[in-house]
């Protein structure tokens, strides 16, 4: 059985990724002040905030190329069902499997307890990396 792969080992790849805006949003229950006065004048923190006078909201943005990474570990899930329609995992089950995840590890962000990479975001060159970054960015302006 072979399972092929998007990269090899040791690979070095472009990450993209979406960005996101973060945007402070002030309570309007307490209007910002945190605190709510009781009727016998006692304060207390506010039930909507608890006492943090607001929230952060966070909006996506544009995908951007991140940064380069060096591939040290790749994990290919391949999923399928039983003949009892339960579902099952296997690893190298091959063509007929039901859906397929493949991911990275890279040296850079560790190996085995760092971040997960999926495939779709990896590139193998720059300008394929912003290729696919343009099209991502013109499919969410529509």
């Amino acid at each position: 059985m072979r399972i092929d792969t998007k990269f090899d080992l040791g690979a070095v790849v472009h990450l993209i990724r979406q960005g996101r805006r973060e945007e402070w949003v002030v309570c309007v229950f307490c209007n910002g002040e945190g605190m709510i006065a009781g009727a016998n004048g006692d304060y207390g923190n506010c039930p909507k905030c608890y006492g943090r006078k607001g929230h952060t909201e966070y909006h996506e943005t544009k995908w951007f190329i991140e940064e380069r990474l060096t591939l040290g570990q790749v994990s290919v899930t391949i999923q399928t069902r039983n003949t009892d329609g339960e579902p099952s995992i296997y690893t190298n089950y091959g063509k007929r499997a039901g859906s397929r995840t493949e991911n990275y590890m890279a040296y850079e962000t560790g190996i085995g307890s760092g971040s997960i990479y999926y495939a779709p975001d990896l590139f193998a060159t720059t300008e394929d990396a912003e290729a696919e970054c343009e099209r991502r960015n013109e499919a969410s302006d529509e």
